[in-house]
């Protein structure tokens, strides 16, 4: 059954009937007490079942009817198994409330799977809202129902785990059923049901702690049928001992395909995927099968995974404190400051951030910050340079973002200050002029406006890239067919060709840099590797400078993307994924950093002579002299431009012989 919230007017309806009881409980308000069970009796099918109960209808006796008329309605809610609602009626936002999103995911995975690891970040409730859904399962049937809270840390279990359950039904509007003690609460602790608390050591004295808990016959329950129930929660399960878990097998066996009489979940902040709790979080088919921002799945062992990102959370991504007590943005900063040491590629951060097991490769920042501030200036040019651009057009909901330039014979160039630098030799160079959000459109209107823009800028067909990954394409297709006849003003039809882009592609086979022995191809898993990893060779040989028009948001995304080296690519460099960046950063899409890193790509592969290589390195006799779009030679040596394959798209027809 999936967790639903109640609707604007039915939340502020339970919150009423809350205020009314907490004013009974607190200063035995009789008046409130009145109008909160008046408010229950306004729902209809509640009065129904009032009606048909000897015991509940009739006069009103005094304070005692109308506890016993709110009990009954409570019932009700715990029979529908509306726990959120129960929730909101027993407990104040202060206690309790289960309208976190991390707070559904778990309460979902608790009422439709046995088996449940909750892998998350710190402060989101990792055990507290299961505790809150156990200790309602509970009050449903306390006579039948085994609650186990456990861990490898007696001070651990009792101070917090076992604490929140205390809690929760010390601060309950409604008196809750129980006598509770220092390890329990429970009804008759002779009977074993009730809530109680479990210490797991360590080694093979720990082995056997969940097999001895048995599910019993029991007089029929309308919805348990004929067998009792119990609930593990087992917090700090990174920690566990291994052998723990070989008991779960047991326990699973005395029972039927029914996923109500054991629940078993286990919740922990991920740091080992090689632990026992680890390799129960493996999802079936590999961990490379996860899309970054993916919340759930099953495991290779049968559990049900539930994965809380803190950058994914209300109070992060809105950065203001929606619900008190968890995680907060400072909170994460605190974190990636403090334990991570300000990278936030520690695997600190990955456990206790985007609860995820840290990598095993490491991903640094793609583009170096300090060659980025070295880019800032414009170049000093003494021919007639070429203009360049490139448009992402950012159909997901992110910013259409369109990046203009040059790229010429460079001798010198002027920092922002307007001091002049001069070479001490010249070289072939690409000058970033600006970066401008487009308005948004639908897919001509996209097309016009950039072609309009490409008709001022006098650029050529085949130095305008697009990213035509996805929606894109239709922008790109659009530009293609209209561009003689709304850019060069002539009444053909035919096509131009342009670089479009799709970032699934895989890479060219043009070099980068001089001393390169190894093509992008051979590098990097896909182009849009190739896009930010060419791009850093450009910023490091000192070939790119950004002036004033590319803005600080353009040049933070060139800063903040990260790859490495990626499990199972072999020795190939990879960028992190958009999902993973936005993961990460908690930021929208690199709108901007991706249009400059296109524009950089048009560049660099369709100018002759734009192969930077290191200041001691001699330039060597091209291998091969090949002709290119509009009849340059380009001398790329042992890279073959005819050998490119369909990563390039388009613009592979334009650069056979």
């Amino acid at each position: 059954m999936p967790v639903i919230l109640p609707t604007p007017e039915r939340l502020r309806h339970l919150r009423a009937i809350h205020k009314g009881l907490s004013n009974w409980k607190l200063d035995s308000d009789a008046p409130s007490l009145t109008r909160a069970v008046t408010l229950m009796l306004e729902e209809p099918e509640f009065r129904k079942q009032v009606a048909a109960n000897p015991d509940l209808r009739g006069e009103v006796t005094g304070p005692s009817h109308l506890l016993n008329i709110a009990w009954a309605y409570l019932y009700s809610l715990l029979y529908a198994r509306d726990y959120v609602s129960a929730a909101i009626l027993l407990w104040s936002d202060k206690t309790f409330t289960p309208e976190p999103h991390c707070a559904q995911l778990m309460w979902d995975g608790l009422f439709n799977h046995s088996l449940i690891n909750v892998m998350g970040s710190a402060s989101v409730g990792k055990t507290f809202s299961p505790s809150a859904w156990a200790l309602l399962d509970w009050v449903l049937d306390p006579e039948w129902t085994r609650v186990q809270v456990a861990s490898n840390s007696e001070d651990h279990v009792r101070k917090n785990l076992f604490g929140d359950m205390v809690r929760l039904h010390s601060e309950s509007v409604l008196e809750l059923p129980g006598k509770v003690d220092t390890e329990s609460i429970s009804l008759d602790k002779k009977r074993a049901m009730g809530i109680f608390t479990l210490i797991i050591p360590g080694g093979p004295t720990s082995r056997g702690k969940l097999k001895g808990a048995k599910i019993k016959n029991r007089p029929f329950h309308p919805l348990f049928g004929e067998n009792s129930r119990i609930r593990f929660i087992l917090d700090e399960a990174q920690e566990i001992p291994p052998n723990i878990f070989d008991d779960i097998p047991n326990l699973l066996a005395s029972i039927d395909n029914s996923t109500e009489h054991i629940k078993i979940l286990a919740a922990a902040n991920p740091k080992d995927e090689w632990s026992r709790y680890g390799q129960n979080c493996k999802p079936v088919g590999g961990w490379e099968k996860l899309t970054p921002l993916q919340e759930t799945w099953m495991s290779d062992t049968g559990w049900y995974v539930i994965s809380i990102n803190a950058m994914q959370t209300e109070n992060v991504m809105r950065r203001k404190t929606i619900f008190p007590r968890m995680i907060t943005w400072e909170g994460v900063q605190k974190i990636i400051r403090s334990q991570g040491g300000g990278n936030d590629q520690h695997p600190i951060v990955y456990s206790y951030v985007y609860g995820r097991f840290p990598p095993t490769g490491s991903l640094t920042s793609v583009i170096a910050s300090p060659h980025l501030r070295r880019a800032e200036g414009d170049w000093i040019f003494d021919t007639q340079a070429d203009n360049f651009a490139a448009f992402d057009p950012a159909f997901t909901g992110d910013l259409p973002a369109m990046t203009t330039g040059r790229v010429g014979h460079a001798i010198g160039w002027v920092d922002y200050d307007g001091t002049r630098h001069d070479l001490p030799e010249a070289k072939m160079a690409i000058q970033l002029d600006g970066v401008a959000i487009l308005p948004r459109g639908d897919t001509q209107d996209l097309a016009d406006e950039v072609m309009e823009r490409m008709k001022q800028l006098n650029v050529k067909p085949e130095h305008l890239a697009i990213d035509k990954t996805g929606s894109g394409l239709g922008v790109h297709d659009v530009i293609r067919r209209q561009w003689k006849r709304k850019v060069d003003g002539t009444d053909s039809a035919e096509p131009v060709e342009i670089c479009g882009i799709n970032y699934a592609q895989e890479p060219s086979e043009i070099k980068i840099t001089d001393e390169d022995t190894q093509t992008p191809k051979e590098m990097f898993d896909r182009i849009a590797s190739e896009l930010w990893f060419s791009a850093a060779k450009l910023f490091e040989y000192d070939c790119v400078k950004l002036g004033r028009g590319v803005d600080a948001k353009t040049i933070e995304e060139l800063a903040a993307r990260r790859g490495g080296m990626k499990i199972g690519q072999g020795r190939r460099q990879s960028v992190e994924s958009k999902d993973q960046y936005r993961s990460r950063t908690g930021e929208n899409s690199p709108d901007r950093g991706d249009s400059a890193l296109m524009c950089l790509f048009v560049a660099r592969i369709s100018t002759p002579g734009l192969v930077p290589k290191a200041k001691d390195t001699e330039s060597a006799k091209p291998e091969r002299q090949q002709q290119g779009w509009n009849g340059f030679d380009l001398a790329f040596g042992s890279a073959q431009i005819d050998g490119m394959n369909e990563g390039v798209g388009e613009i592979s027809e334009s650069l056979k012989d």
